[in-house]
Formats: C-alpha cells, sequence, structure tokens
C-alpha cells in the first residue's frame, strides 16, 4: 500500500445500525460499491495507535498493526 493514493467514500452509521446496513441493499454502505471495506466498530483500536501528530503513513501503520493482531489474536487487540 506504500506510495499509492487512497480516496475513500465514509459511510457512517448509527449505533448498533452496521448489521441492517449491510442487509438493507439501500443502504448507503451498500451503495457504495466498494472494492474493499474497513469497518471501523470501535474507532480506539486505531486512532489509540496514532502519535501527534500524525499523517496517512501513521494510518497506514496503525492499520496494519491491527490487521496482524486481529490474524494473531482477535480477541485481544487493543493498544
Amino acid at each position: 500500500m506504500s506510495g499509492k493514493r487512497l480516496a475513500p467514500t465514509l459511510t457512517l452509521s448509527d449505533y448498533n445500525q452496521f448489521v441492517q446496513d449491510v442487509l438493507d441493499p439501500d443502504s448507503d454502505f451498500l451503495r457504495a460499491d466498494a472494492d474493499y471495506s474497513l469497518c471501523l466498530l470501535d474507532e480506539h483500536i486505531v486512532t489509540d495507535r496514532l502519535p501527534m501528530p500524525w499523517g496517512l503513513d501513521d494510518i497506514e501503520k496503525a492499520l496494519d498493526e491491527v490487521l496482524t493482531c486481529a490474524a494473531r489474536r482477535p480477541n485481544n487487540c487493543l493498544p
């Protein structure tokens, strides 16, 4: 991913509505027709890993850490 530019489309759901958005064919989430989706059910799992100030490279590193952690120990990935 390094060196590539991302142009994300952000879709927000109300609290506890993610499953309904995934199942609803008219939801903003499904209408975005994304090639990839990253669902942050708790944004702190990424943001708590960011230095101050942070940049796009820091976000990439934090996301890599979360994905690596999830693959190794999915029930304990808090920073």
